[in-house]
């Protein structure tokens, strides 16, 4: 295989999942932000269907749901998609080509916009298996793509004491600079 596949992969993706595990901030602003809150319209329609893969089902409730879930996958992956495509070189591993990187993330928004499209005109048990493979799909690009997002929360193992909020950030202990909202802190 060759050199470029295998860092995108070990270096970037791999690195990028197990990495972001350690945070519990983002564990759970992905489980009940993103997937729990993201898919509010998802859970109203999954509320009292039952689908029988074999039998009869509801055509215009899967139809709902096979637009739910295409719907959701379309734009979580464009917004991640953004932070690929505009991604800076000190957030990639030495080993990884930002082309790649780039790459990858176009691959998957032209990958998920044709899985929406076929899923959408196949209101069947075949349009519901991509669609729930897409949303599957979307979520693990997610974790990947915000595993470096700084406002989601450190991991505890790596958290620096000087950047939370109210601490000094300056180079020396003179300097005067804060994060975060300042009302209320006095400069004495």
């Amino acid at each position: 295989m060759n050199n470029n596949w295998l860092n995108l992969k070990n270096d970037f993706i791999l690195k990028r999942f197990y990495e972001s595990k350690r945070s519990p901030a983002y564990t759970f602003y992905f489980i009940f932000i993103i997937v729990a809150l993201g898919s509010l319209g998802l859970w109203a329609d999954l509320k009292g269907i039952h689908i029988k893969i074999c039998g009869e089902y509801d055509e215009n409730k899967v139809k709902s749901i096979i637009s739910n879930l295409s719907g959701i996958s379309l734009t979580l992956i464009a917004s991640c998609v953004v932070e690929f495509l505009f991604i800076k070189r000190v957030n990639i591993e030495d080993k990884v080509r930002k082309i790649d990187v780039q790459s990858f993330g176009l691959v998957s928004l032209v990958s998920i916009f044709l899985a929406y499209m076929f899923a959408n005109n196949n209101a069947n048990t075949w349009g519901l298996f991509v669609a729930v493979i897409s949303i599957l799909y979307t979520w693990w690009f997610w974790w990947i793509a915000n595993a470096k997002n700084k406002v989601l929360g450190v991991p505890l193992k790596n958290q620096d004491e000087k950047h939370l909020l109210g601490q000094p950030t300056g180079k020396n202990e003179n300097e005067e600079k804060f994060i975060g909202n300042l009302e209320g802190f006095t400069n004495e």
